[in-house]
């Protein structure tokens, strides 16, 4: 009996949120994106949340997406997603075991780009203390109605990132630049 009262105080405590992991980031804001403790992003300006995914939060993956401009039915889409925006912006958080198999992530994902844009040359970017590898994306390889772009790497401790920009012809904005913008906003926490 006791024991059948010991799981059932168990159950209680972790369903009343008391088990939770604690806020380690109170300073980070309530409005922004958060990925757990490991990650938080402010939306851009001039963007509008998508979604936000926990994709396989048991193994550490993590997705979230923005849009600016209206909506517009793209009427040579083949794939699932037949709208278009000006600008899509997607954020992904990878947490690895180490940071040689964080920087294996961002190898597989820029191989990944090259597979799918022609990729400009790397340019090294810091905020803070933090370094990154954009790349601009010059053209797709196939028929798509992004047709530049810009995309970013970083390893933080064992987290890997990509944040990418893809653009249509309607957005008026240096891709590159604006990802920088994005990249000031996004905010490490502790691996």
């Amino acid at each position: 009996m006791k024991k059948h009262l010991i799981w059932l105080l168990l159950a209680a405590l972790l369903l009343s949120g008391c088990g939770r992991e604690p806020d380690r980031h109170p300073e980070w804001d309530a409005s922004w994106l958060r990925f757990e403790n490991h990650l938080a992003a402010e939306t851009p300006e001039g963007f509008e949340r998508r979604e936000q995914n926990d994709i396989l939060p048991v193994v550490g993956l993590f997705h979230s997406s923005w849009s600016a401009g209206e909506g517009r039915s793209n009427p040579d889409a083949t794939k699932a997603s037949a709208t278009v925006y000006d600008a899509l912006l997607e954020l992904l958080l990878s947490e690895e075991d180490d940071e040689k198999d964080a920087k294996s992530s961002i190898s597989s994902w820029l191989t990944n780009e090259k597979q799918n844009y022609k990729v400009g040359d790397k340019i090294k970017w810091k905020n803070g203390e933090q370094n990154y590898q954009i790349y601009p994306l010059l053209e797709p390889k196939e028929d798509s109605p992004y047709i530049h772009g810009a995309v970013a790497f970083a390893a933080c401790g064992s987290s890997a990132i990509c944040a990418q920009l893809l653009c249509s012809d309607a957005f008026e904005g240096d891709a590159v630049e604006v990802l920088e913008s994005f990249l000031t906003t996004v905010y490490f926490g502790e691996n």
